[in-house]
């Protein structure tokens, strides 16, 4: 059972990230096309999730280099909070991956 939650864990909070970006460009800019090509940011979130999905080391690197890329752009133009409520959903999220993986080698080799 434990090995089940850590499998989903990660996939759902991915689907989550794309959820909540999608949510926020139709709240933020209104439903049209133009805002969702503007800010295709949850387009970038959704190929990660698609990735990491069939490849857990692959995703969990796209998504960790996306939150610190986030970071890292941003660190003189917004405060810390909003810094770490952007960028740390997708740094865990790689995490989670990580973790995923890490968790399904070591079953394989119990067998």
């Amino acid at each position: 059972m434990k090995n089940k939650r850590v499998y989903v864990i990660p996939r759902m909070a991915a689907v989550g990230l794309v959820t909540f970006w999608v949510i926020y460009v139709f709240w933020s800019h209104g439903f049209t096309m133009a805002a969702l090509v503007e800010s295709s940011i949850w387009l970038v979130i959704l190929g990660a999730t698609m990735i990491a999905w069939g490849n857990e080391v692959m995703g969990a690197v796209i998504f960790i280099i996306l939150g610190l890329l986030y970071y890292l752009t941003s660190f003189n133009r917004m405060g810390l909070n909003t810094l770490l409520f952007v960028s740390g959903p997708l740094i865990l999220t790689g995490v989670l991956f990580i973790t995923d993986r890490y968790f399904a080698k070591k079953k394989r080799k119990k067998r």
